[in-house]
């Protein structure tokens, strides 16, 4: 039992990597680990915890959905999403493309494109992911609607107050 224990310690560690808490906000800073519990070097800024919304696909309507982003630096970043409000991420078995649309704290609404390759998560690449900091930077409510290309998969979340993230962002230069 406690072998099992260690092992699946371990196995969230190597795929969550260490955080840091940034002050009490919702954001921290980390670094991903590899196999054996060690920093790779690679940063990332993330929430601590899942932000909750809504899915709805052909098999249900408005069941709960956990979110994690995980932002690499302001022209990389990822979206998980995480059906029934579990912890198991979606998961693509071939090239998926989703169209994001963000609506920031002043009610300006952007369009974003991501893509996931046969991966748990959505890849957001340079001028997408550049969107998404450049409007998590401005802090406040920001609404996320997130729509599977050509499926019925869709996906609403919000951050309630995205105000930490300037300062996390800070933390994140200064450990690079």
């Amino acid at each position: 039992m406690r072998t099992v224990i260690s092992l699946l310690a371990t196995l969230i560690l190597s795929i969550s990597g260490y955080a840091q808490s940034v002050d009490r906000e919702i954001w921290e800073n980390g670094y991903y680990v590899d196999e054996f519990g060690e920093s790779t070097g690679i940063r990332f800024i993330s929430n601590k915890e899942y932000l909750v919304g809504t899915f709805s696909n052909s098999a249900t309507e408005g069941s709960r959905l956990n979110v994690l982003l995980i932002i690499n630096a302001p022209t990389l970043s990822y979206i998980q999403l995480f059906e029934y409000g579990g912890t198991n991420p979606v998961k693509a078995f071939r090239k998926t493309d989703y169209d994001i649309y963000i609506q920031d704290n002043k009610g300006e609404r952007h369009q974003i494109e991501g893509y996931n390759l046969s991966s748990d998560r959505i890849v957001l690449t340079v001028s997408n992911a550049q969107t998404l900091h450049n409007i998590l930077l401005k802090g406040g409510t920001v609404k996320f609607y997130v729509s599977e290309y050509g499926t019925q998969n869709k996906y609403r979340f919000q951050i309630n107050n995205a105000d930490g993230y300037a300062l996390a962002y800070e933390k994140y230069l200064q450990l690079n």
